[in-house]
């Protein structure tokens, strides 16, 4: 075979074999492109059930929560209620032995993982709070001057008698309506988000308005019989003494008296010591803030199922038997 003839022959042959190995190559690159569709369709598809799961888990959470609260009493609420810390109750919960997924009910209290639900009466309405009541809580967690920003407050949902502040240079003007939500305090001439990160704990738009004085605060408390005394010396009553009043009713509570009527508050109070004439004067004046029920709870209920989680939040108010706050993430 002469050399001429021999080379061409070859390379054809060649330019076939690397035209099939670039068709190999692109069929390879085509099915592995194929199998990490699948794969990943197939993970998302596992993605989106758990996370159905999950959502459905958490509503399941809410309606547990709502269960709780409807069993409890309504005539008197405390924190040694099921509903409001039950880690037995409202921990790693199933829905049935073999199922999978968890729910858990909780709460953040001052950096503490709590189970259970929490109710509003323990915060302050500041859609209801009396202008004193307003100025201890900034005076307290902000600093600053509590009565003329209070005034600011109340202005802007639609106190009337009370001047509102100029809002131009905010290219909005003064609502003269009751606050939607407590977000929208940041709104307020002189609030600003720093202040209001300090005070949204202690903040509510939901409930009575009154103080449930079985499961407020310590420091809200205070802050209550703070106002009832400048509340009482703008009447010109200055009978003063010093006052131990809040510490005797944190000593009743962490005895584990639960007050059933707000009788029971003047009554408890007496059996410890008699009450002189300026703690009678307070308590006059806490009897017509506080309440010894509640009737709205915030419940945050977290479904999960491997490593996707779902949560969901919302108040529950008792009264009416239904949600009036519904938030997902």
């Amino acid at each position: 075979m002469s050399a001429p003839y021999f080379y061409p022959k070859m390379r054809k042959k060649a330019q076939v074999l690397m035209i099939i190995l670039w068709i190999l190559v692109i069929l390879t690159l085509l099915a592995v492109s194929i199998a990490y569709r699948v794969s990943l369709g197939l993970r998302l598809s596992i993605y989106q059930r758990e996370r159905l799961k999950a959502h459905y888990l958490a509503r399941a959470g809410i309606n547990k929560a709502i269960t709780e609260i409807e069993k409890d009493s309504p005539d008197c609420d405390s924190l040694k209620d099921k509903w409001a810390d039950n880690k037995e109750t409202f921990s790693q919960m199933k829905l049935g032995e073999d199922e999978e997924g968890v729910i858990s009910i909780s709460y953040i209290d001052k950096e503490e993982e709590k189970f259970g639900v929490r109710d509003e009466e323990r915060k302050i309405n500041i859609n209801k709070a009396p202008p004193e009541l307003l100025a201890a809580l900034l005076e307290k967690y902000a600093g600053m001057d509590g009565l003329k920003i209070a005034d600011n407050i109340r202005a802007w949902r639609g106190d009337a008698g009370v001047a509102a502040p100029d809002y131009k240079d905010l290219d909005y003007t003064n609502k003269a309506a009751k606050f939607s939500n407590t977000q929208e305090l940041v709104l307020v001439r002189d609030i600003s988000p720093e202040v209001y990160n300090q005070l949204k704990e202690s903040i509510t738009v939901y409930g009575s308005g009154k103080l449930n004085i079985n499961t407020v605060s310590d420091e809200t408390l205070q802050m209550l019989v703070n106002s009832c005394i400048k509340k009482l010396e703008n009447e010109g009553n200055n009978e003063r003494e010093p006052n131990d009043l809040v510490e005797r009713i944190i000593q009743l509570r962490n005895s584990n008296i639960i007050f059933g009527s707000i009788s029971d508050l003047r009554t408890e109070l007496q059996k410890q010591a008699d009450l002189t004439s300026a703690q009678n004067n307070l308590i006059n004046k806490l009897e017509g803030l506080i309440d010894t029920k509640s009737t709205c709870f915030f419940i945050i209920s977290h479904g999960k199922i491997n490593k996707i989680s779902y949560t969901i939040s919302c108040i529950f108010d008792r009264a009416k038997k239904e949600i009036i706050y519904w938030h997902e993430s």
